[in-house]
């Protein structure tokens, strides 16, 4: 069995991601930071469902870092899934905890 990943659905350079390495060894974008949503739809669908193929909602966790459309397209493609597990950034505390959507 492998060890859990963290997946982010775009890095965003002004977040610290340290903490979420609590949770999981490796972290994966599912989205290029250079990709414009407002034209490249197509091609940020593409690059998430290549990512899906390798996420395990049973061990990986999700941050969600995003603009509001990957946000939704993430959340749109991943509604499959009986559950996800997210990671919430806590402002006072400087950690992620994790979250199950059910």
């Amino acid at each position: 069995m492998r060890k859990p990943k963290i997946f982010i659905s775009m890095r965003d350079p002004r977040f610290r991601y340290e903490d979420a390495l609590n949770f999981g060894t490796e972290m994966v974008p599912f989205l290029n930071q250079e990709i414009d949503l407002a034209f490249g739809l197509e091609t940020a669908k593409k690059q998430i469902e290549s990512k899906l193929l390798d996420f395990d909602p049973d061990i990986d966790y999700i941050i969600v870092t995003a603009d509001p459309v990957c946000t939704f397209l993430l959340g749109r493609m991943s509604a499959k899934y009986k559950s996800i597990n997210l990671l919430k950034w806590d402002n006072r505390s400087f950690r992620y905890y994790p979250v199950v959507i059910k």
